[in-house]
């Protein structure tokens, strides 16, 4: 993203210190592959409303309604029905892996129609699917929204949250076992969930010394092969649980994250910036970098030597300016000058974003 009007200008990247390790165990960093969670969804219907359901024509409330009613052996027709106290809703649920019958789960509620809200609503027994069409959980149960809606006149309305969503806690019973599969023969996958090849070279190393050589082997930076020991026999489950207190060490991760919708950062660790000039807007601000020499202390007999040191200076044409001088400049410092500015926080990521392509900023930017 170009910030129009702006000026950027790189003189020198600051010498940093080697990144910090941390000491991962492999539950942390890697995921098994086949063990994972599933996704159910349903159409039903949310009663007991205190007439703020699904105004005027609502054929899918109705029509929901009429169908239900005649299951249950009462003969209405369309006329017969007032929908205000009733509303067409979407179920949806996350399964965990390796979940029974019997178990249940949490379910959100999302309405579908014109309702104002679900506050107060029971929702009727729904049949929840997967991918595959076919019924694995039932779902009923009253509906907790964290909002309100309210209408005293014609033209007054007040809102908070959304109370058009909400969700039934335990809500839907499982009616069909989920297995997960994650064993082939005698091997099994592991997964980083990214593409990393130190971490995946580690990972094979580590588990190579600890059940011995030509254990685990990977093709790229994401998936590791582990052939199961003779010496755990068919024991997976006991196999991946020692396999997860293993540890291995990998620098501390330094990503700076940002989101556009929301104009929040959020930056990991102490990112370095390198010497820089940037002017957007009536702001401008420099990292620039000088030599200057340390003297011993005299009774200490300790000699000179020479020292980088930085300046980060945030200032606003008309305004007031902010330095902090450090050994070494950082985003979180950047980011905290420019917000005792009153710098927006959209006007902060669009500088973050251009530092980034600039090469200033040696950190990984991650914009949602």
């Amino acid at each position: 993203m170009a910030i129009a009007g702006a000026r950027l200008a790189l003189f020198a990247f600051v010498a940093t210190a080697p990144l910090a390790a941390q000491t991962v165990p492999l539950k942390q960093l890697t995921t098994v592959v086949g063990v994972r969670g599933n996704q159910l969804i349903g159409y039903g219907l949310v009663a007991g409303l205190a007439g703020t359901g699904d105004t005027g024509k609502s054929y899918a409330t109705t029509e929901g309604l009429l169908r239900l009613l005649d299951h249950l052996g009462a003969g209405l027709t369309q006329a017969d029905i007032a929908a205000a106290n009733c509303a067409a809703v979407l179920i949806t649920a996350k399964l965990p892996p390796s979940i029974q019958p019997g178990e249940t789960v949490d379910v959100g509620v999302a309405s579908l129609g014109n309702a104002r809200s679900l506050a107060g609503g029971t929702l009727m027994m729904t049949p929840l699917k997967g991918m595959d069409g076919m019924v694995y959980a039932v779902a009923q149960g009253t509906v907790t929204v964290g909002g309100y809606a309210l209408a005293p006149g014609p033209l007054d309305s007040l809102q908070k949250n959304l109370p058009t969503v909400g969700h039934v806690a335990q809500g839907a019973i499982m009616e069909r076992e989920v297995s997960a599969q994650f064993l082939s023969g005698t091997t099994l996958a592991l997964g980083l969930g990214r593409t990393d090849f130190l971490a995946c070279s580690r990972v094979v190393a580590a588990l190579n010394e600890h059940f011995g050589p030509n254990t685990a082997v990977s093709q790229d930076g994401s998936r590791i092969d582990v052939r199961l020991p003779r010496t755990k026999g068919a024991d997976a489950v006991g196999f991946l649980a020692e396999v997860g207190e293993i540890t291995v060490d990998l620098p501390d991760p330094v990503k700076v994250v940002v989101n556009e919708r929301t104009g929040s950062v959020l930056v990991g660790g102490d990112v370095p910036l390198a010497p820089l000039s940037v002017t957007h807007g009536s702001l401008h601000l420099a990292v620039t970098q000088k030599q200057a020499v340390s003297q011993g202390a005299n009774l200490a007999q300790g000699a000179a030597a020479n020292q980088t040191e930085e300046d980060l200076v945030a200032q606003e044409d008309g305004g007031q300016t902010v330095t902090l001088k450090k050994s070494g400049a950082t985003v979180d410092e950047l980011v905290e000058a420019l917000n005792k500015l009153g710098v927006s926080p959209r006007d902060i990521i669009s500088i973050l974003q251009d530092v980034r392509a600039l090469g200033a900023m040696q950190a990984e930017l991650e914009v949602r």
